[in-house]
């Protein structure tokens, strides 16, 4: 059948306005408010959530191939492996009515 997933980007790619201080003042406010920070308390009331850790690197590339940058030839086993791991847990965690994708802030604090 048919699989749907949607995905959030909520990522600092350079667009948060204001000075670098400003914006890690924005992007520590978020912080504080990711679902890993609360997700035991909803637990009991929520779906069945995994957490998938992602490098820098692993954001960077998704950023690329999401807006539709030239990828190269070394960055396509790297996506790959990317879906795979994202792939895994979605079918560890989805339910009869599919599955939920998010992802989280990246949180780059100089």
């Amino acid at each position: 059948g048919t699989r749907m997933a949607t995905m959030f980007f909520s990522v600092d790619d350079g667009s948060l306005p204001g000075s670098p201080e400003e914006q890690a003042k924005i992007l520590a406010f978020w912080h504080e408010y990711n679902l890993d920070k609360y997700y035991d308390l909803i637990k009991p009331f929520t779906f069945r959530t995994t957490f998938v850790p992602l490098s820098t690197d692993d954001i960077l590339l998704l950023q690329r191939r999401f807006r539709d940058a030239p990828f190269t030839e070394e960055d396509i086993p790297k996506f790959m492996a990317i879906c795979d791991r994202l792939e895994q847990a979605i079918q560890e965690t989805k339910s009869e009515e599919g599955a939920f994708v998010r992802l989280s802030t990246l949180l780059r604090m100089q």
